[in-house]
C-alpha cells in the first residue's frame, strides 16, 4: 500500500480497504503516526479534517475500535497496529472487553507507544519500531530460529528496549510500550513477520544461540562499550562464538605488559595502529574481554592463547565509530559513575566535567577503538583522549592511562602524530610485521577456522600467500575467505582444497568482490552505495551526495515502496568501512576509498554521464538556469572533475555557466579550462584565465565577481558581465577596458 500523508478521512478509509482487499488472507501491518483523540475512553487517530467535538469525531476521525472489529469480524488475514499517538494504549481496551465477554480473536495485535494516559512525541516509537523490523530483517536481531514467524511480544519488546536506549541518550525519562496482552504461558506467535532465521542451517543456528546470549550480555552494558563489536573481533568469526585468534605474538606480549603496569612505567599512552583489516581490532577487542571486569562471563569463549593479563576493576572501553566526542565522553562518565540515573544527564556532561571527575576518582584505563571512525576524530583527540593520558600542559588526570585502536594516516590526527614522535615503545603497528611472521600467523589463524576438513598444508600455503602478496589487510581477507569457505561448507558443498587454494583473492579489488557477495546478500543498496563512493573527487564525497549518486544509479530499489534513505546510505557505508577512508570537511564527513585500486575497480560500474546528471540535480534551477549561491562546497569543488569525466560537450555546458564560474572553486576550475572547445564556453575559459584564475585573492567570490566583471569588460563579453549581476553596494561597473594580454596566444 502506498505511504498516506495526511490523508483525509475519506482517503484513509480508501486506503484501508484497498489494502485489505489486496492482503486477502495475507497478514497485514499498519503503522500510524500522528495525534490520538481519547474520549470516554475510546480511542480515535486524528486525520486531515478532523474535528475533536464528541458530536462530529466520529465522523471526521479514525475509530479504533472499529478497525479492531473490521479485522475480528472479517475474513481477512491477521493485522498488527503500530501505533504511535498519545494514549495509544487506549487501543487494548477492546481488546481486553473481547476477551471478558469470552471472543476469542488471534487476528489483531497492538503495539502501542505509551499507555492509555499517557503522552509521546517527536515520533520516537516509529523510529524505534522502524529500527526493530529493520534489524530483524538485516537478520541483525537474532529471533529463536524453531519460530517460523516474530512473536509480537518479541517485537515489543525490542521496541521498548530501543526507545529506552534513545530516551537515555537524551536524558528523558523512559516511556513504556504496551502490547496486546494474552494469558496463555505459550501462545504460537501470530503469522505477521515471517522470522528470517526460521529453516536455519545447523551452522547458522548455532551461530545465533551464540548471538543471541552475547546481546543478552551486551544489553546490560552501556550501549557505547559496544560489547558485541570487542568481542567478535577477538573470536575472528563475526559472530560470538569460540575465539579463532592466533598469532601477533610480539605485540600480544607489548600489550600484555602494558596493560599489567597500571603505574604507568610502561607509558600512559598505547596506540594500536595498522591499514584497514590489518587487525587493529582484534588486538583491541583481546584487551577488552580479558580485562574488562564485566566480561569475565565471556573469558572461556574469548580466551587468546599466551594472553593472560590481570583483570582490571578500573578498566572501561568505547567503539567510538560514528560517535560524537559528547556521546564518547557520557559513556565514559556512565561506565566510570554507575548508574547513569544517579548522575547528570548524558547531555549535561562535558569533556572537563569528565577529566574534573576522573582525576577526583584516581587511575582508569581508558581503552578506545576506531578513533579514525569517530565523527571528529581530532576533537575527541584533543579534549578528551590526549588530556587523559598527560599528553597536555596541565595534567588533570595523574595516573589515568589510555589506549587507542585507529588508523593513523601521515596527513590525519596530526596530534597523535606529535604525541607518538620519538617514542616506539608508545606505538603498536601492526604493518611492521616480517612477512614470514605474518604468513605464520595467517596459517594459524586460517587452519582453525577452516577445520579438520582441510590439511593444514591448504591454510599454510593461503598464509604465504596473502602475507607475501596483498598490500593491505591480509587479516580481514583471511577472515573474508574463511568465512566463505565455511558458509560453503555448511550448506553441504565443502570446496575441494584445490578450488580453495586457486580462489583467493590475489589483490585489494579482488577482496572486495569477495566481500560485496556478502556485503550484497545482506544488503543489495550496498553495491550502489559503495559504486558511488568510487565515482568520488578529491578527499571524498558527503553523505548527502553519496545518497543521491546512488540513487541516480539504481533508481529500481529492492526494498519495495519505499526509496533508501540517508539512514540507510549511511548503514551501508558503515557496513563497507573497512574499504573506506573518512576525512572531516568542517562538521560533516567526507568518504572515499582507502586505496586507489579499489575506486578504479568500482567506477565502470557507474556511468560517469549519470553521475553528473545527479549532481546538477541537487542544484536548484529557475527557468533552466541554475542558482549556485547555496550549492553544497562539495560540488562547487569537484563538479568540473565529473563534467571532465563525462564528456567534453559536459564540461562545455558547465564552464558556459556563468553562476557556475563566479561560485566554482577555481583551483578545481582552472585545471580543466584548457578542454573547454565550445565557442562560448573557450570565450569564458579565455575571460577566467586571464585573471581570475592566478589572482592570490581569487579564493574571495566578491574578488572573483571583480575580476571576471573587469575581464568580461577586456574580451567584449557584455553577455557574461550581464549574467553576473552586481551586488547592491557596488557604485560603477566597468564598460570599457584594455589589456595587451587579452589574446589566447598569450594565456
Amino acid at each position: 500500500a502506498p505511504v498516506l500523508t495526511d490523508p483525509t478521512r475519506l482517503e484513509w478509509d480508501t486506503a484501508w480497504r484497498t489494502a485489505r482487499e489486496r492482503a486477502g488472507r495475507d497478514p497485514l501491518i499498519v503503522h500510524f503516526c500522528g495525534h490520538g483523540l481519547l474520549v470516554e475512553n475510546d480511542l480515535y487517530l486524528a486525520v486531515a479534517g478532523t474535528d475533536p467535538a464528541r458530536s462530529r469525531i466520529r465522523a471526521t476521525a479514525v475509530e479504533v475500535e472499529a478497525l479492531l472489529k473490521d479485522v475480528r469480524q472479517g475474513d481477512g488475514g491477521p493485522v498488527l497496529f503500530l501505533l504511535d499517538v498519545c494514549h495509544a494504549g487506549a487501543a487494548l481496551r477492546p481488546q481486553l472487553t473481547a476477551r471478558l465477554l469470552g471472543v476469542t480473536d488471534r487476528r489483531t495485535w497492538v503495539v502501542a507507544a505509551c499507555d492509555t494516559r499517557a503522552i509521546t512525541y517527536g515520533a520516537r516509537f516509529s523510529t524505534a519500531a522502524a529500527g526493530v523490523l529493520d534489524r530483524i530483517a538485516r537478520r541483525e536481531l537474532i529471533v529463536p530460529p524453531e519460530y517460523a514467524h516474530v512473536p509480537v511480544d518479541l517485537l515489543a519488546r525490542e521496541m521498548d528496549a530501543a526507545l529506552a536506549r534513545a530516551d537515555r541518550e537524551r536524558g528523558e525519562p523512559k516511556q513504556d510500550v504496551v502490547r496486546t496482552p494474552h494469558d496463555e504461558a505459550a501462545l504460537p506467535p501470530a503469522p505477521i513477520l515471517p522470522n528470517p532465521w526460521h529453516g536455519a542451517s545447523r551452522a547458522e543456528r548455532l551461530w545465533a544461540a551464540y548471538d543471541s546470549g552475547l546481546l543478552d550480555f551486551a544489553a546490560a552494558l552501556d550501549p557505547r562499550l559496544d560489547a558485541f563489536h570487542f568481542v567478535t573481533r577477538v573470536t575472528g568469526t563475526g559472530h560470538g562464538g569460540p575465539s579463532f585468534f592466533r598469532g601477533r605474538a610480539r605485540q600480544l606480549a607489548h600489550l600484555r605488559h602494558w596493560l599489567d603496569d597500571p603505574a604507568g612505567d610502561a607509558g600512559r599512552l598505547l596506540v594500536v595502529t595498522g591499514s584497514p583489516g590489518a587487525g587493529k581490532s582484534a588486538l583491541l577487542g583481546a584487551a577488552v574481554c580479558a580485562v574488562h571486569p564485566k566480561f569475565a562471563a565471556l573469558r572461556t569463549e574469548t580466551a587468546v592463547d599466551g594472553f593472560r593479563p590481570r583483570e582490571n576493576p578500573d578498566f572501561v572501553a568505547v567503539h567510538a565509530s560514528g560517535l560524537t566526542t559528547r556521546q564518547v565522553v557520557a559513556s565514559l562518565y556512565r561506565q566510570t559513575h554507575g548508574d547513569p540515573a544517579a548522575g547528570p544527564a548524558p547531555t549535561e556532561v562535558t569533556a572537563d566535567r569528565l577529566l574534573d571527575a576522573l582525576g577526583a576518582r584516581g587511575p582508569v584505563t581508558v581503552a578506545v577503538d576506531a578513533l579514525d571512525e569517530a565523527a571528529d576524530p581530532e576533537e575527541l583527540l584533543r579534549q578528551v583522549l590526549l588530556p587523559l593520558a598527560g599528553r597536555t600542559p596541565e595534567d588533570r588526570t595523574p595516573g589515568c592511562r589510555v589506549l587507542i585502536g585507529t588508523r593513523l594516516w601521515p596527513d590525519t590526527l596530526p596530534a597523535l602524530h606529535t604525541a607518538l614522535a620519538g617514542r616506539p615503545r608508545d606505538r603498536i603497528d601492526l604493518d611492521t610485521e616480517r612477512p614470514d611472521v605474518l604468513a605464520r600467523d595467517l596459517a594459524a589463524y586460517l587452519d582453525r577456522m577452516l577445520g579438520p576438513g582441510y590439511p593444514s598444508e591448504v591454510a599454510r600455503t593461503l598464509g604465504r600467500r596473502l602475507a607475501y602478496s596483498l598490500e593491505h589487510g591480509a587479516f580481514l581477507t583471511a577472515f573474508l575467505y574463511g568465512s566463505h569457505v565455511r558458509a560453503l561448507a555448511a550448506a553441504d558443498t565443502p570446496p575441494p582444497a584445490a578450488r580453495v587454494l586457486a580462489e583467493l583473492p590475489a589483490d585489494l579489488p579482488g577482496m572486495l568482490d569477495l566481500n560485496l557477495r556478502t556485503l550484497l546478500a545482506d544488503d543489495p543498496w550496498t553495491g550502489p552505495v559503495l559504486t558511488a563512493v568510487a565515482r568520488a573527487a578529491g578527499a571524498g564525497m558527503p553523505l548527502a551526495t553519496i545518497h543521491a549518486v546512488a540513487l541516480a544509479l539504481a533508481p529500481e530499489t529492492p526494498r519495495g515502496p519505499l526509496a533508501p534513505t540517508p539512514e540507510d546510505t549511511r548503514r551501508a557505508l558503515r557496513r563497507g568501512r573497512f574499504y573506506l577512508r573518512v576525512t572531516a570537511d568542517g562538521d560533516r564527513r567526507l568518504y572515499r576509498f582507502f586505496h586507489r585500486a579499489l575506486a578504479e575497480h568500482l567506477a565502470p560500474r557507474a556511468d560517469a554521464a549519470d553521475v553528473l546528471r545527479a549532481l546538477l540535480e541537487q542544484v536548484p534551477a529557475t527557468g533552466g538556469i541554475r542558482d549556485w549561491t547555496d550549492a553544497d562546497p562539495y560540488l562547487l569543488r569537484h563538479l568540473a572533475d565529473h563534467a571532465a569525466d563525462s564528456g567534453r560537450a559536459d564540461l562545455d555546458r558547465l564552464v558556459a555557466d556563468p553562476g557556475y564560474l563566479l561560485h566554482a572553486d577555481p583551483d578545481r576550475l582552472t585545471r580543466h579550462l584548457h578542454r573547454a572547445r565550445d565557442p562560448r564556453a573557450r570565450a569564458h575559459a579565455d575571460v577566467y584565465r586571464h585573471s581570475t584564475a592566478h589572482d592570490p585573492r581569487r579564493h574571495d567570490p566578491a574578488v572573483r565577481r571583480d575580476l571576471l566583471d573587469l575581464d568580461a569588460a577586456v574580451w567584449r563579453r557584455p553577455d557574461l558581465a550581464a549574467c553576473l549581476g552586481a551586488p547592491p553596494e557596488v557604485l560603477a561597473r566597468p564598460r570599457w577596458a584594455v589589456s595587451r594580454t587579452a589574446s589566447p596566444a598569450r594565456l
